[in-house]
């Protein structure tokens, strides 16, 4: 019966110990996929975390994969970085959905993957800069891209612009974190749902690379690590002209540099309705903020103040009372403090 099921997983943790029992494990797979022939695989996981894995054995086994007609391609490689056979996966056409986790990837110098819809990159090592660029314009149909702590072996102290990536044209959601070597904002100019990191706005305030216009884009996530970047959320609030959800965090505090807030920089998108900040200290930066929004945003239903310090009662409440005073445009809008 199990030689007509399309969706297998493979996991080798049970076989880490002698190299005897992992054995057994290539065996297994190895029968599997000769058991198969031809017959369409519809999903192939793979984790691979034993110190025995052989990127030989990789190679073949992706590679019987994607010619079965893979269409959910999922490999995670810890602690191992695994090398993936990068000239045979990307350019599938079968793949609708590629999660990469733990791997390395030779050389990209192009991509082809039509039928790819959902992209999640984690901790994957490019073996060049401009393999992101080559891989992310071959994908014309992806709708959900994650991208998180991707790096590179190539030796550059500053990146060439042309590496730089265009829009994705049907992109609805984008998840970007800790990508400080690539400007990738142009690339999700097109998305519906926007989440990134601190480390996007760094890249693309040093590099001077123009902001995109986001007409698309109805909800915004910055998460910010030891201080708001105000400058950044302006230049994202002015170009996103229907923007509804706003959400920036904050998560360490008390720090000892900060970036001011200038009401002059910013803009108020005319169809934002709700609004939350986290990390909120009460410095007269974030009041600045706060006191914009609610005094700038015509439709707002809630505005969302969490306080970093909930045990200290007496200062949240002084807190929640001068947000209290602050004029607010809307006749709906709701503070809530928590």
């Amino acid at each position: 019966m199990w030689l007509y099921i399309p969706c297998f997983d493979f996991d080798d943790e049970l076989y880490t110990s002698y190299e005897i029992q992992y054995s057994h494990f290539v065996q297994f797979v190895y029968a599997f996929l000769v058991s198969r022939n031809v017959q369409p695989i519809k999903k192939f996981y793979l984790k691979c975390v034993s110190s025995y894995t052989s990127n030989q054995n990789i190679k073949v086994w992706v590679n019987a994969a994607i010619h079965r007609e893979v269409e959910h391609l999922e490999i995670k490689s810890l602690p191992n970085y695994i090398l993936l056979p990068s000239s045979t996966i990307f350019t599938c056409k079968t793949i609708v959905v590629m999660k990469l986790n733990s791997v390395k990837l030779d050389a990209i110098s192009s991509a082809c993957l039509p039928s790819l819809k959902v992209l999640h990159l984690h901790s994957v090592c490019f073996s060049r800069y401009s393999c992101v660029h080559n891989l992310l314009s071959g994908c014309t149909l992806l709708e959900n891209l994650v991208i998180s702590y991707i790096k590179s072996t190539e030796k550059l102290s500053v990146i060439p612009y042309d590496v730089f990536t265009k829009d994705l044209p049907k992109l609805i959601s984008a998840d970007v974190r800790s990508c400080s070597k690539w400007d990738l904002l142009t690339a999700f100019s097109k998305a519906k749902f926007l989440h990134c990191k601190a480390t996007l706005a760094y890249v693309s305030r040093k590099r001077h690379i123009p902001m995109p216009i986001f007409h698309n884009l109805v909800h915004f996530e910055l998460h910010c690590r030891f201080f708001y970047r105000w400058k950044f959320l302006a230049e994202i609030l002015r170009n996103s002209p229907n923007l509804q959800i706003l959400v920036v965090k904050k998560r360490n505090y008390k720090a000892i540099t900060n970036e001011p807030f200038v009401a002059d920089e910013f803009f108020s998108p005319p169809l934002l309705r709700k609004c939350y900040v986290g990390g909120f200290e009460g410095t007269e930066n974030e009041m600045q903020f706060a006191s914009f929004v609610m005094k700038n945003a015509s439709i707002l239903d809630t505005i969302t103040i969490s306080y970093y310090n909930s045990s200290n009662i007496d200062e949240k409440f002084q807190v929640l009372q001068i947000l209290s005073s602050f004029p607010r445009l809307s006749a709906t809008c709701q503070l809530c403090f928590e």
